[in-house]
C-alpha cells in the first residue's frame, strides 16, 4: 500500500556575527494550516533595528493566520481571467493593503506596549499558501522562493520569486511604500510537489542575480529532505553550515514543504511514526486508487478514528 502526504520543516540559526555581538536571531519562520490550506512564511529582521526580531515574528505569525483563514477569498482576488484589467488591478491593491495592514496592526500594538516605533521592527517577508489545486505567493525584500518538481529521487527546483534589492539594501513590509515592492503571484499546483523559502542568509549559496538559482546547492538542500525526519534533516543542515558553508555569518532561516510517497510496507517505521503523527481521522484520508491513499494533516475532522500512529499504520496496511 502506498501513502502520499505533505511534511514541512522550519529552521533558523543565529548568525556567527550575532553570536559575537550577543544579538538575538532576527529571522523567524512559521507554518500554519487550516481546512486543507497550508502556509509557510519566513521573515528577516533588519540588522540595524533594535526590535526587528519581534517584527519578523509578528509578520510570519500574522501572515500564516491571514492566509490559512482566508485563502479562498484571497485566491478569488488573485484571479485574473474573466476580469477587467481595472478590476484585477483594484484587487491587487486591496490584497497588498490587506497584507500590510494585517502585519502593521499587530506591530503597532507591540510598539505601543513597549514604547518603540514600528520602524524599530523593520523586516522582509516571504510566504506561500496553497491547497490541493492552487498556490499564492508573496514577497517583499531579499531572500527567495522556489517551487519543487520532479519524480522521486530526481527532484529539482524552479525560481518562483527572486530577491529584490542590492547588497546591503532591501525593502521591508514596514516601509511606507511597501505595497509598491510587495510582489504577489498565484498559479495551479500542477506538477508542484512543494516549496522552499529562505532569507538572505543562505541566498548567496543558492542564488546569484546574474545566473539565477545555483541548482546544485539548492537541489542538495531539497533532495536531502525527502525520506528524512525533521530531526535528521536538521542535523544535515546544521552539519552543512558548520562543515562546508563556513563563511556564512548572517542569521539563517529556511522553510520547506514537500509531498512525498512511501510504500508503507517497506518504509522505516520510525520515519512513518514521525511524518504521520498528525493524522487522527479517516476524514483526513483520501483513497487515490485501490493501492494508494493521500493523507492530509491540514484537513479538519470531527471524528477521532486512530488512537495512535501505530494503529493508523496497521489500518492502512489492511486497507483501512
Amino acid at each position: 500500500m502506498i501513502v502520499e502526504f505533505f511534511k514541512h520543516f522550519e529552521w533558523k540559526m543565529l548568525g556567527r556575527d550575532h553570536v559575537e555581538t550577543k544579538t538575538p536571531c532576527q529571522d523567524n519562520v512559521a507554518y500554519g494550516s487550516l481546512a486543507g490550506v497550508q502556509v509557510l512564511a519566513v521573515a528577516d529582521g533588519a540588522g540595524s533595528k533594535s526590535h526587528s526580531q519581534h517584527g519578523s515574528k509578528i509578520a510570519v505569525e500574522k501572515i500564516t493566520q491571514l492566509f490559512s483563514q482566508n485563502f479562498k477569498a484571497i485566491l478569488n482576488r488573485m484571479e485574473e481571467v474573466g476580469k477587467k484589467k481595472s478590476q484585477f488591478e483594484s484587487d491587487q491593491v486591496y490584497l497588498k493593503e490587506l497584507i500590510q495592514s494585517t502585519v502593521l496592526t499587530e506591530m503597532e500594538k507591540f510598539a505601543n506596549t513597549n514604547q518603540i516605533t514600528i520602524q524599530d521592527m523593520d523586516c522582509t517577508l516571504l510566504f506561500v499558501a496553497f491547497n490541493e489545486d492552487y498556490y499564492v505567493a508573496g514577497h517583499i525584500g531579499d531572500g527567495l522562493i522556489a517551487s519543487i518538481h520532479g519524480l522521486s529521487g530526481q527532484e529539482y527546483s524552479k525560481l518562483l520569486s527572486e530577491p529584490d534589492g542590492e547588497a546591503n539594501q532591501t525593502y521591508f513590509i514596514t516601509m511606507e511604500k511597501a505595497q509598491s515592492r510587495l510582489r504577489l503571484k498565484s498559479g495551479k499546483m500542477d506538477g508542484i510537489k512543494g516549496f522552499f523559502i529562505t532569507t538572505d542568509g543562505l541566498q548567496d549559496r543558492i542564488y546569484q542575480k546574474k545566473f539565477g538559482i545555483s541548482s546544485n546547492n539548492l537541489n542538495t538542500l531539497i533532495q536531502a529532505y525527502f525520506g528524512k525526519t525533521n530531526t535528521e534533516y536538521k542535523e544535515f543542515v546544521d552539519k552543512l553550515i558548520a562543515n562546508r558553508w563556513t563563511d556564512l555569518n548572517d542569521d539563517l532561516s529556511l522553510a520547506v514543504i514537500t509531498k512525498e510517497h512511501q510504500l508503507i510496507q517497506d518504509a522505516n517505521q520510525a520515519y512513518l511514526l514521525d511524518v504521520l503523527s498528525n493524522i487522527k481521522s479517516k476524514e483526513q484520508i483520501s483513497k487515490l486508487s485501490p493501492y494508494s491513499y493521500f493523507l492530509n494533516a491540514s484537513k479538519l475532522f470531527n471524528d477521532l478514528d486512530f488512537m495512535s500512529t501505530e494503529a493508523l499504520i496497521e489500518r492502512i496496511k489492511n486497507g483501512l
